[in-house]
């Protein structure tokens, strides 16, 4: 964990975007391999059937063995696929055949999308997030591109019910003592690193 002095939300970026970088070879491995034994572990991941994972970027945990291991268990698996247009939101396509068979306009390997068994957000049952810093109360600063804060603004007008259990995946060390909180922001219920499950 670090303590954030760094006020502007772009610097802050960049510099957590370098930590989790910074972590290679038998380091990465061995982080990766223990925070997906806390994800299998977890009450939610054992009981649900729809599950939306991605496609590690830039430095992201790689979860791709988790994806595998969800697909061989028979759970229906979904990869992000980005919109055309901003005012799109975000859909979820069926990984069906192993294959992610087209890059996006961010070079991030994506499924083809079949129309039938595409799935909005709220359609699904826990959503594996990418992120490039969280804090202790579960807010969640991305790339930027604000995809998933507009995909999952349904969440907004909930008072109780959660659905889709929206589960953090990063390192540790991006976590952070206190992210500025914006209107759209969408906060996670918990969040995975390879050293804990944080509960929000």
């Amino acid at each position: 964990m670090i303590n954030r002095t760094e006020t502007n939300p772009i610097v802050l970026r960049k510099k957590l975007r370098k930590k989790r970088r910074c972590i290679v070879g038998d380091d990465r491995a061995k982080k990766t391999a223990t925070l997906i034994s806390h994800v299998l572990s977890h009450h939610t991941y054992k009981t649900v059937k729809h599950i939306a994972f991605y496609s590690a970027f830039d430095g992201e945990v790689d979860i791709s063995p988790l994806l595998l291991h969800s697909y061989n268990k028979n759970k229906c698996c979904y990869l992000p696929v980005l919109p055309k247009f901003l005012s799109q939101r975000l859909r979820f396509a069926h990984y069906a055949n192993k294959k992610l068979e087209k890059i996006n306009q961010f070079g991030i390997s994506e499924p083809e999308i079949n129309e039938k068994t595409i799935r909005f957000a709220s359609k699904l049952d826990l959503i594996l997030v990418p992120l490039v810093g969280f804090d202790e109360s579960g807010q969640r600063l991305g790339m930027g591109g604000g995809y998933y804060d507009r995909c999952l603004q349904f969440r907004s007008n909930r008072t109780s019910w959660k659905k889709p259990l929206l589960m953090g995946v990063a390192f540790e060390c991006q976590k952070v003592d206190v992210l500025m909180q914006n209107s759209w922001d969408i906060p996670v219920d918990c969040c995975v690193t390879e050293k804990k499950v944080y509960q929000f």
